[in-house]
C-alpha cells in the first residue's frame, strides 16, 4: 500500500514536471523524488500524449513514464516522423509507451511484443484507451536472431 505522504509528493512533482515550461533540472528532480518517495506501488495515470497507463513505480523503465519525462527531447522528431503517417510499427512494444503515442498520430499501429507479462499490460492499455481497432498487438517477436531480414507482414500478422 502506498504511503499517503509519498503519494502526495509524487503527484505534486509529477504535476510540476508535466506542466512547467522549465526544462533545466527536470531529470535530477525526478531522480531525487524517486529516491526518497519511490515505493513498490502500481498506479493508474493519464500520461501526456499517450493516454491511460498502469505503471509500476519501482521499475526503472516505467517511473519516468509516470513523471512524463522520458525521452522528451525526441518528441519533436517523433511528431515530425508521424505527421501524415498512415501505418506505424513499434518493435518491442513493452508496456506500450510508444505504441500509444503512435496511435495518437497514425491511422494504424502494429506493435510486436513476445513477453507474456508485457503482453497482458499492453492489452490492458489498449483496452483502457479504446484503441482496439487502431492498435494491433502482435504477440510474436519479429526476429529470433541478430540479423537483418525481410519482413513479411502477411505472415506475421495472421
Amino acid at each position: 500500500m502506498a504511503s499517503p505522504l509519498k503519494s502526495l509528493i509524487r503527484k505534486t512533482v509529477r504535476a510540476y514536471l508535466t506542466y512547467t515550461p522549465i526544462k533545466l533540472g527536470r531529470y535530477p528532480l525526478m531522480m531525487l523524488v524517486q529516491k526518497f518517495a519511490g515505493e513498490p506501488v502500481t498506479v493508474e495515470a493519464n500520461i501526456k500524449d499517450r493516454g491511460w497507463m498502469i505503471l509500476d513505480l519501482d521499475d526503472l523503465m516505467q517511473f519516468p513514464v509516470y513523471y512524463n519525462i522520458f525521452e522528451a527531447k525526441y518528441d519533436k522528431s517523433l511528431y515530425a516522423l508521424l505527421d501524415g503517417c498512415d501505418v506505424a510499427i513499434d518493435v518491442g512494444g513493452n508496456i506500450g509507451q510508444y505504441a500509444l503515442l503512435f496511435a495518437r498520430h497514425s491511422n494504424k499501429v502494429y506493435t510486436f511484443e513476445p513477453m507474456p507479462k508485457m503482453i497482458e499490460r499492453l492489452k490492458n492499455h489498449i483496452a483502457m484507451n479504446r484503441l482496439e481497432d487502431k492498435l494491433i498487438l502482435v504477440t510474436k517477436a519479429l526476429f529470433n536472431k541478430k540479423r537483418y531480414s525481410e519482413i513479411c507482414f502477411a505472415e506475421i500478422c495472421q
